[in-house]
């Protein structure tokens, strides 16, 4: 190879490098991320050589995935092992995983601010809610004054003359004001209503004194000018004070106050090729980005409070349209503080529940029948606690037990506190993030600014978070986990309530032990009862179950993502067709062959054990969707305390691997879903084609109405 010919490559291998770099999104990250935390376990736990090293990587993608299959017997691994079971499990989880995209976001948003505006929007937020706060009680102060002026008011009615000079005075002095933008107060003040936050990551400005005000007097004055103006005239919702609109969106009078004035960049971080900022704000205009509302004016439906100065134009999933530059740094701003908070709520929210679990699950742990079965099989009463605590919320299902969770199928107390646990965890994630947050909304300050944000995030939640859905799409998958539970409830006691392996559980508990199970089916892969010896009917329903545990909060993700429509396309959906619908048949499509393809691989690698009757091709597909489901409910092999995979060959086991790692990424979000794009050029481009295609589906719309 010559010299010309090396540096040809290099370079050609440089270029796909850097286009592999430019390309590079969550999903990718996503599935290279899980491969490498794959081996990594699996390097933790083989070098203590009492396993095969397909056993160590198995079981390693099964931690990983939340996968809950078990080639070995996890009492036969050392304290060491355990450990890297315990944790690892920790670093995947979906709550995890999207907590890290928030604080990446968040990371990217400082960087976007940063670069357009070089200021640190969280110090700038905090200044401008003190300002804020001083200048509130300056009028507040001022208003008691201007009550007593009334007063006074009342006793001169002689007084015309004077009246006359002081008309002519405000006058003069509102020449000069009329081009800066003021405050503009009623006839009769009460307190300054709430108001509204404004995005402040590109406003640089250096504050005034707290009481840099005209003189009581003059305002009180002022007020009385302005009962005969048109704009006082227009008010019908009684006195209040009202933040006036810069330039021509001033009253005909306004108050005789100057307006000190707000330094701010030009540069927009969302759109700096095409649009400019101005180069000042007077407070007047400042505060009306704020708010210009006054406290009877009816909210927009899509704001449950006013973190916005402007009546946004928003069409479906939250898109916003229309914006101008200075509309969009707002909604920047306010967008990067509801991921702040949100950011609080989720690691409270995930360390928060690890510890309740431990501390739900160690005490019964440690009482005198338990902690003697545990010490017989070899580990700590407080070890088998912590462990159950975290395996039943990461939903990983794997058990120091060896028959899983048989040994406490009469006790009440497990019965109720796992399946809890193991549904915040997963599916019920979304359901309590929004219930917090709501909780949260009603108990905080409704004129503070985390209410603002919290807000913003029950308004719009998937512009923050992937699995944080608006109220209807919640609502539904409460309903449809709640239905999926009762029937496979009702189908295991319609069908195994006299059978002979549910016969030995008392009577009153085989309900609990049926909703036991049908919550497991979908989330850990728990087994109360021996799942091989139940009818066949409902080992059936299991096996659809488990393939459609992603379904509920998957489609949710998929149906409320802001860039449905570029993911569908607005021609992909026919009418008879809900957007749902089209995410179900696309997920099956992508599911199905995938599974087939296993099935087949299977039965050539497991001939054998299919041509003596050992297992059969029922059990090897309930494993295959078990697998692909990452649920970890199994069959089970005579004789053994491990999955029924556990005992394939090492053909067999590698297709389980495969099909825990492609089943643990089937819930993804699409790669366009704005929850997991980061601030930067692609996500200002999506914005642009989700706005043109709204505009466009409008203009659609309105022509097939008209024929």
């Amino acid at each position: 190879m010559s010299f010309a010919q090396l540096r040809e490559y290099l370079g050609q291998t440089v270029e796909t490098v850097k286009r592999f770099c430019t390309e590079i999104n969550f999903i990718k990250i996503h599935y290279a991320s899980f491969l490498a935390l794959a081996f990594v376990a699996s390097i933790l736990i083989y070098p203590n050589q009492n396993l095969p090293y397909i056993d160590a990587l198995y079981l390693g993608m099964s931690m990983c995935t939340q996968g809950g299959l078990n080639p070995v017997d996890l009492n036969a691994l050392n304290s060491w092992q355990q450990i890297v079971v315990y944790i690892l499990p920790m670093l995947t989880t979906p709550i995890f995983v999207n907590t890290v995209v928030v604080f990446v976001r968040l990371h990217y948003f400082r960087v976007e601010f940063r670069k357009h505006d070089n200021v640190d929007i969280a110090k700038l937020s905090s200044m401008q809610s003190k300002y804020r706060r001083t200048l509130s009680r300056s009028f507040m102060e001022e208003s008691k004054s201007n009550q007593n002026e009334e007063e006074e008011e009342k006793k001169e009615k002689g007084k015309e003359k004077e009246k006359e000079k002081e008309k002519e005075k405000n006058e003069d002095r509102t020449q000069d004001f009329e081009k800066t933008g003021g405050i503009v107060i009623s006839e009769k003040f009460i307190p300054l209503t709430r108001q509204r936050e404004s995005s402040l990551g590109s406003i640089h400005f250096s504050l005034p004194p707290p009481r840099r005000c005209r003189d009581p007097g003059d305002i009180a004055r002022s007020i009385r000018l302005m009962q005969h103006t048109d704009q006082m005239r227009a008010v019908d919702d009684g006195p209040a004070l009202v933040i006036g609109p810069p330039q021509g969106d001033l009253p005909d009078t306004p108050v005789a106050v100057r307006a000190s004035t707000f330094n701010t960049r030009s540069d927009d971080p969302f759109d700096v090729k095409h649009r400019k900022l101005e180069r000042s704000k007077t407070i007047g205009a400042l505060l009306t980005r704020r708010s210009s509302r006054t406290h009877d004016t009816p909210l927009h439906p899509a704001m449950s409070t006013g973190y916005l100065s402007y009546k946004p134009h928003i069409q479906s999933n939250s898109v916003f349209v229309d914006l101008t530059a200075e509309q969009q740094v707002e909604l920047s701003g306010v967008e990067y503080r509801a991921l702040l908070l949100l950011s609080r709520i989720l690691v409270a929210y995930y360390v928060g529940w690890h510890i309740l679990a431990v501390v739900f699950f160690t005490p019964w742990g440690v009482r005198k029948d338990p902690a003697q079965m545990f010490r017989e099989l070899g580990f700590a009463p407080a070890w088998w606690g912590i462990f159950t605590a975290a395996s039943s919320f990461n939903n990983l299902g794997l058990t120091l037990t060896p028959t899983s969770m048989s040994s406490f199928a009469s006790s009440v107390y497990m019965l109720l506190v796992c399946p809890f646990f193991m549904i915040i965890g997963n599916t019920g994630f979304p359901i309590f993030l929004r219930f917090i947050i709501w909780i949260l909304f009603k108990l905080t300050d409704s004129y503070g600014r985390m209410h603002e944000s919290l807000g913003f995030l029950l308004d719009h939640p998937r512009r923050c978070f992937t699995h944080l859905f608006p109220a209807g799409p919640t609502w539904w998958l409460f309903g449809v986990i709640m239905a999926l539970n009762i029937i496979d409830t009702f189908i295991f006691l319609a069908l195994d309530f006299h059978a002979k392996v549910v016969a030995v559980i008392p009577a009153g508990l085989r309900v609990l032990t049926g909703l036991f199970q049908a919550v497991a089916t979908r989330t850990t892969g728990f087994s109360i009862i021996d799942i091989g010896a139940l009818h066949p009917a409902v080992i059936v329903s299991y096996t659809v179950m488990m393939y459609i545990n992603i379904f509920p909060v998957a489609m949710s993700v998929r149906h409320t993502n802001v860039y449905e429509e570029q993911t569908l396309g607005i021609y992909a959906i026919p009418k008879k067709l809900s957007g749902v619908t089209t995410h179900i048949m696309r997920q099956v499509s992508y599911d199905l062959w995938f599974i087939f393809i296993a099935l087949f691989i299977l039965c050539i690698s497991e001939e054998q054990k299919l041509s003596s009757g050992k297992i059969s091709i029922f059990n090897v597909l309930f494993e295959v969707t078990s697998a692909y489901g990452t649920v970890g409910l199994s069959t089970g092999y005579a004789g053994t305390n491990t999955s029924l995979s556990g005992q394939f060959s090492k053909l067999g086991k590698f297709i389980i691997i495969v099909l825990l790692y492609r089943g643990r990424h089937r819930a993804l979000p699409y790669s366009t879903d704005r929850a997991i794009i980061v601030p930067s050029e692609k996500l200002r481009e999506n914005d642009r084609a989700q706005e043109n295609m709204m505009h466009f589906k409008e203009a659609l719309q309105s022509e097939q109405a008209l024929h």
